[in-house]
């Protein structure tokens, strides 16, 4: 059987067509997906809510010894003289530096110059000596932390000197 000239072109074109509706097709269903995809208030737009579901009681973290208070407001709110790193090795906080004497009584601070409140006062040791005095006099939470502190006192501005009774 022999094909002629004829049925080639119809075939041909049958091809074309067939392709050319297949591209189409995509061309519209890509199309439409990247429209919903990418359209303010499509479902891939969705709001995402993140929560905190254990909120300290209270601001005043010497009031609420709560896992949640020193999360939150440690380091947000309130600084410490030194922190540790996620290898619980100490690292400068408001200090500096420290140096502890070879009986292991004394721990002498230097703090950081140039730190002011949120008031816009200037930071100096007195502020740090009355916050540790507050604490072991108002017996607030996990005042026991602070072991076996015989005495704080600041030399100078720039300088904590806290004393153990015991190392």
């Amino acid at each position: 059987m022999q094909h002629s000239k004829r049925d080639n072109t119809w075939s041909k074109w049958g091809i074309f067509l067939g392709v050319a509706v297949a591209l189409g097709a995509l061309v519209v269903v890509g199309w439409t997906f990247m429209q919903n995809r990418f359209q303010p208030g499509s479902s891939l737009d969705a709001d995402v809510t993140i929560g905190i579901d254990d909120m300290p009681q209270s601001l005043d973290i010497r009031s609420d010894s709560s896992a949640a208070a020193e999360r939150l407001l440690v380091d947000n709110v309130y600084e410490t003289l030194v922190t540790v790193d996620q290898d619980n090795k100490l690292q400068p906080g408001l200090a500096t530096s420290w140096k502890t004497s070879d009986d292991g009584l004394t721990v002498t601070l230097t703090l950081q110059s140039g730190v002011t409140f949120s008031n816009g006062h200037t930071l100096d040791a007195s502020d740090a000596v009355w916050s540790l005095q507050q604490n072991v006099t108002n017996k607030v939470a996990d005042v026991d932390e602070l072991g076996n502190l015989a005495s704080v006192a600041n030399p100078n501005a720039t300088t904590v000197v806290i004393t153990l009774a015991k190392p």
